[in-house]
């Protein structure tokens, strides 16, 4: 989903005719997938989260998969809903039964926590997913605080106009150590997945890499029509005894062909599924390679420069994409035991 784009800024013409009323959504028995989106559309987005709605209702729930979205709008009826998504045939009506929860503030942690607790009470799954669908902004360093001098440094996702808020990097981190330390057995949650711009990075990851098995987002801005939840969750309801792994994978490709050509148009787009029980492996062998550049900073000050200079990047300057950081040291650096730590680095990246 774009982050700050102006694109959307226009409300979207659906009618909602012969919509059900809110009522008590009832409970489902055990299944192999929940798929959980915390669609927050109360900003420059509502008419994006419109269409992603109707696009989960394409495929909708089914005996082995339940499909849950929390839903806030900043027009239309400006609260907040959550759905129980069920398959219609409508392109631009939302028809899924749902409860009205008031305004919900959807930058808060606790909405988060009571909203995915609800989801694990009444629609228990072997397996869940859970999509943060917002704008992102990854951890981004801003300008400087004019009190004190210091870079301002502001990271996060799920910005909510309404209420003036949205979750830190760190929120989210809090946010999945409560969960499982809530489950019996400390089990991890399968798949956490950011329809945002601008969050897979490793200072975000690291934040959730003991509680989440699999990360799934973007190193740059998205397209405004994000995820292609037809494509991905049609797959799912017809193998759902797939792993998260194998989930993930689909996510990543069908999210690429939906943008080359495909059900989202055509657009320049980044995707990656990240194994995070590999994360730590790959931080060790970055500290060595981060400790040897310390302890020869001047001699090599001018080749660590040139690397960050040439290094590739996306909508923040200052990002730079790490794997080709380190491709660009290893170049600069004619060093037997610097290029030892750094294809060390190389391979568990």
């Amino acid at each position: 989903v774009c982050a700050w784009s102006s694109l959307f800024l226009f409300v979207a013409a659906v009618t909602f005719a012969g919509a059900p009323m809110a009522t008590p959504l009832a409970p489902q028995p055990l299944k192999n997938w929940t798929f959980l989106v915390f669609l927050n559309a109360d900003n420059s987005l509502d008419s994006a989260g419109l269409d992603d709605m109707n696009e989960m209702e394409k495929v909708g729930s089914t005996a082995d998969v339940n499909i849950v979205a929390l839903f806030d709008r900043l027009y239309g009826w400006q609260t907040t809903r959550r759905y129980y998504v069920q398959k219609d045939a409508k392109p631009t009506e939302i028809t899924s039964p749902y409860e009205e929860m008031g305004e919900l503030d959807m930058g808060n942690k606790q909405t988060v926590l009571d909203y995915v607790r609800w989801a694990k009470a009444n629609y228990p799954a072997r397996h869940y997913l859970m999509v943060f669908w917002n704008h992102g902004s990854g951890w981004d360093k801003q300008a400087k605080n004019q009190m004190t001098g210091l870079s301002v440094v502001t990271y996060g996702i799920s910005y909510d106009d309404t209420s003036a808020t949205h979750l830190s990097v760190m929120d989210v981190g809090e946010i999945m150590r409560s969960l499982k330390a809530e489950e019996p057995a400390g089990r991890n949650f399968d798949v956490l997945d950011f329809d945002a711009c601008l969050m897979a990075m490793g200072e975000v990851y690291a934040e959730f890499q003991n509680t989440v098995d699999y990360a799934v987002g973007s190193e740059e801005t998205e397209p405004g029509d994000g995820l292609p939840y037809d494509d991905i969750l049609a797959k799912l309801v017809a193998k759902p005894a797939m792993s998260a792994l194998d989930l993930t994978r689909i996510m990543v490709k069908d999210y690429a062909a939906s943008y080359n050509n495909g059900s989202q148009g055509s657009g320049s787009v980044t995707q990656s599924a990240i194994d995070l029980a590999a994360l730590p492996k790959f931080t060790a062998k970055l500290d060595k390679v981060a400790g040897w550049l310390t302890d020869h900073l001047m001699a090599n000050y001018n080749a660590i420069r040139q690397a960050q200079d040439q290094a590739k990047f996306y909508a923040v300057p200052e990002n730079k994409d790490l794997g080709h950081v380190l491709k660009l040291l290893k170049t600069g650096i004619p060093d037997a035991e610097f290029n030892a730590l750094a294809d060390q680095a190389l391979a568990a990246y």
